[in-house]
């Protein structure tokens, strides 16, 4: 929903070339999707505090864990990013919960730990 972010993603889009093989949606998580998907990228508010959302982070994960299978085609993969300014744990065990397959990377950088869970969909 951000404006910046969906500049910056048509930027990425556009400087990786994949304008044939990417659609951009500006969507409250998946209201205005429709269809199935290969791929999902997830960059949700990970900090209440900073972004200052009106749902608490851990909910929007929540509502996002509980309906990207309807998006996703058999196979397909959802990545969710997330950082240490705000608990990992609980996304953690909301991802073992939803039952995916998870696959978790992790870097150090400028004082956080940065993760990317990527979701595959049996």
């Amino acid at each position: 929903l951000d404006p910046a972010a969906l500049r910056n993603t048509e930027e990425n889009v556009r400087r990786h070339h994949l304008e044939n093989s990417v659609r951009i949606a500006k969507s409250d998580l998946f209201s205005d999707v429709s269809g199935t998907f290969d791929v999902i990228l997830a960059n949700l508010p990970i900090w209440d505090e900073l972004w200052n959302v009106k749902t608490p982070t851990t909910d929007l994960n929540q509502a996002f864990l509980s309906d990207v299978k309807k998006y996703l085609k058999p196979g397909g993969v959802a990545a969710l990013a997330w950082f240490s300014a705000s608990p990992v744990e609980p996304v953690r065990a909301a991802l073992q919960k939803a039952g995916f397959l998870v696959e978790e990377f992790s870097e150090e950088s400028i004082g956080y730990t940065w993760y990317l869970f990527l979701l595959k969909n049996p």
